[in-house]
């Protein structure tokens, strides 16, 4: 194995994007372009922050006009906090499988 072989988020025990697509969370999507695709690798996600301390600027008028739209995808309606996810993505071509890591999490 090469020293730089990416880790690997808790559950998933290959860098196969198809393996990594159909066992991922819900709410992943992979993207395809042409003879390129895209395949999200969460690590977390989750409703983390409080909405107003996140964006110390947002009015409660402001929050509560979009909320329509906010609800359920960037703000969970049980608790109110904002949708976060930390990801990685797999991007795979006809000659490659790329890893690309935005250094954004715990791992």
């Amino acid at each position: 194995m090469s020293a730089f072989a990416p880790r690997l988020s808790p559950g998933f025990a290959t860098l196969d994007p198809v393996y990594l697509w159909r066992n991922a969370p819900a709410m992943t999507t992979a993207i395809a372009l042409k003879d390129i695709t895209l395949y999200p690798v969460i690590e977390q996600q989750g409703s983390f922050f409080d909405v107003m301390e996140f964006f110390p600027t947002l009015t409660k008028e402001v929050l509560e006009e979009k909320r329509s739209w906010l609800e359920p995808t960037f703000i969970d309606p049980a608790s109110g906090r904002l949708v976060l996810c930390v990801q990685s993505f797999v991007i795979k071509t006809p000659r490659h499988n790329i890893l690309i890591d935005s250094c954004v999490g715990n791992r």
